[in-house]
């Protein structure tokens, strides 16, 4: 008797990648030709876009505040600041999304106009906003946001 045969495999198309997106982006499976290079770098960088968006959305659900920073809520509790106070969140957070966290403390203050005050004394009034927002940096005279 004889033996039967295994089904034919379809031979491999060796020109053509396959690329799975995130589920951001529905989880499409696409092909590509190899020499199509640029669209892979083209789906690649709206990924790294869909990432970035959600982390800033991811942001917001932790940390949202009022056009003047007056007002902030973090992880659901709100703190209402003093205009000082105010700017100094303002800036700290827009260095957060410049993606760099971290600000010298001489700066902050300069940009504050109190180039001689400790930022100490910017939050004596409202400890407990200080606590929950402001955090050392990694180097020494620096601060970023806590979150």
């Amino acid at each position: 008797m004889g033996r039967k045969k295994a089904p034919a495999q379809r031979p491999r198309d060796k020109t053509a990648v396959e690329l799975t997106l995130s589920p951001v982006l529905a989880n499409a499976r696409l092909r590509f030709p190899l020499d199509e290079e640029l669209k892979i770098r083209q789906l690649e960088k709206l990924q790294a876009e869909a990432t970035r968006e959600r982390a800033t959305s991811e942001e917001r659900s932790v940390f949202s505040h009022s056009g003047d920073y007056r007002s902030v809520t973090l992880r659901g509790v709100r703190h209402t600041l003093t205009f000082r106070q105010a700017h100094m969140v303002q800036i700290l957070h827009d260095a957060q999304q410049s993606g760099n966290p971290e600000i010298a403390i001489a700066t902050i203050l300069e940009q504050l106009g109190t180039p001689n005050a400790r930022w100490h004394d910017t939050f004596k009034s409202n400890l407990e906003a200080k606590k929950a927002l402001i955090g050392p940096g990694e180097r020494k005279g620096t601060l970023r946001l806590k979150f």
